[in-house]
């Protein structure tokens, strides 16, 4: 039978709980920039291996992070070394990369075109 990775509601009782006692583990740090967690920056649990890469819920994939280093982090995962992937570039669409300013004047200049070749007739 093989054995399942033990969740974190399987030891607390609430994510209040589980968060305490991942402060006291990690002794009040970001597990990321090692600066402590205070009132104007405080804790947010994070996945160390991504749920939208195969990641659980499981304890031993938690941990403490400031909010704006688990964002920065992001879906990425850690190499053997101990070092962070790079940042995947997102592929932006090309009508969103066009300001709607450009969009507004093309508009316009096919307007004034087809305005000069009717007048032309």
């Amino acid at each position: 039978m093989r054995s399942r990775k033990l969740l974190y509601l399987d030891y607390f009782a609430s994510k209040q709980e589980l968060v305490q006692h991942l402060i006291n583990q990690q002794d009040n740090q970001c597990y990321l920039c090692m600066e402590p967690f205070t009132k104007g920056n405080p804790p947010t649990v994070d996945h160390i291996f991504p749920l939208s890469r195969g990641g659980t819920w499981a304890i031993d994939n938690l941990a403490l992070a400031h909010r704006v280093c688990n964002q920065d982090k992001d879906s990425r995962v850690f190499y053997e070394d101990g070092t962070l992937e790079p940042k995947r570039r997102r592929r932006k669409s090309r009508y969103h990369n066009r300001s709607r300013n450009s969009l507004l004047v093309e508009s316009l200049v096919c307007y004034n075109e087809y305005i000069n070749l009717r007048g032309s007739f």
